[in-house]
């Protein structure tokens, strides 16, 4: 599998912030060397001009340093250098289409190549499910932490469904809780799961994936 990338900058910002509406990560269904790569290249992000990208690179930033180390090759992500590009096509004389390039207005046949692979690659993963294991923890050990479960629980959206849950020590009496959840990856994206629980702000300091698995391992 592999991610190409324009330049890193307007035009591979966009694109980037369209990738990351419609996947949690750079490539597959949890944290690669692939996110680690790309995230290196980006220092910050506008919220407000690129928002699913500001998404993942918050959530990529929560890992330490040590983890994204630890994260396993599964693809290969290729970053575009425009002027290099266009030198070759020079040389090639060919017909060749480089879809995630500069975008050109008069060139709507690759604009429509480029519409039919995000379509596809959507299709692809319709009604795919995923089954979340997350560590929701408090901000003090005096949190009540049956509050916790109840606002997280009180989250819905469609292709979201909570499951067991257990409320475990950390350290000393500091204590988390850990929720299962079942997504369909079409409608539930974890970065937005992870925004509306990290959202009760007074209670909850953070959430972790504590496994990441997809749900076709599992039965229907």
């Amino acid at each position: 599998m592999s991610l190409d990338v324009p330049e890193l900058a307007k035009d591979g910002l966009n694109f980037l912030n369209t990738h990351f509406r419609d996947n949690s990560y750079a490539i597959g269904y949890k944290a690669s060397k692939a996110d680690q790569e790309i995230f290196e290249k980006i220092e910050k992000v506008d919220s407000n001009e690129f928002p699913y990208l500001f998404r993942w690179h918050k959530h990529i930033a929560s890992f330490a340093d040590s983890v994204q180390k630890s994260w396993l090759e599964v693809g290969k992500v290729t970053f575009h250098e425009p002027e290099k590009e266009k030198e070759k096509e020079k040389e090639d004389d060919d017909d060749d289409v480089d879809l995630f390039g500069d975008d050109d207005d008069d060139n709507k046949e690759a604009e429509e190549a480029k519409k039919k692979i995000l379509e596809d690659l959507n299709a692809k993963k319709k009604q795919d499910k995923s089954l979340l294991v997350l560590d929701v923890k408090p901000w003090d050990d005096e949190t009540d932490m049956k509050e916790v479960e109840k606002l997280v629980r009180s989250i819905t959206m469609d292709g979201l469904t909570w499951g067991k849950s257990t409320i475990e020590d950390v350290a000393f009496t500091a204590k988390k809780l850990r929720i299962t959840a079942v997504i369909i990856d079409e409608l539930v994206s974890v970065d937005l799961l992870e925004e509306k629980i990290t959202g009760f702000e007074d209670l909850i300091q953070s959430m972790d994936i504590a496994s990441f698995n997809k749900r076709e391992l599992f039965s229907n």
